[in-house]
């Protein structure tokens, strides 16, 4: 076996478990969906989702914040205040950070450069 074919191979194995889950409660909850204690059920698993998703941003900005600068970290700060506090529109605040970003950092490489 060729190591190019190795992580195709090893997709499905990463795929499926969590595919299958899913569907599973998908048919699950069209199916008993108006039953309270299923409803119940599943906003205890997703405040549990949403702190695990909470852990693993912190664990993977960590290592992000220690290494960016200050303007880098203004725009994450704005983008998310932009996007989480005052509701503005996703892809009209991400155009408008890439922009931002992209003007930034010719910027300051003409500005070291010189």
């Amino acid at each position: 076996m060729s190591e190019d074919s190795a992580p195709a191979g090893r997709a499905p194995g990463l795929l499926l478990p969590p595919t299958l889950i899913m569907t599973v409660l998908a048919i699950i909850y069209a199916r008993y969906g108006d039953l309270d204690v299923l409803r119940r059920s599943l906003a205890g698993i997703s405040c549990a989702a949403v702190g695990l998703l909470i852990a693993v941003v912190v664990r993977m900005m960590t290592p992000l914040l220690k290494r960016t600068g200050p303007l880098a970290l203004i725009l994450m700060a704005g983008v998310f205040l932009a996007i989480g506090v005052l509701r503005l529109p996703l892809p009209a605040v991400l155009l408008v950070a890439i922009l931002v970003s992209v003007g930034a950092t010719i910027f300051l490489r003409r500005k070291v450069a010189a």
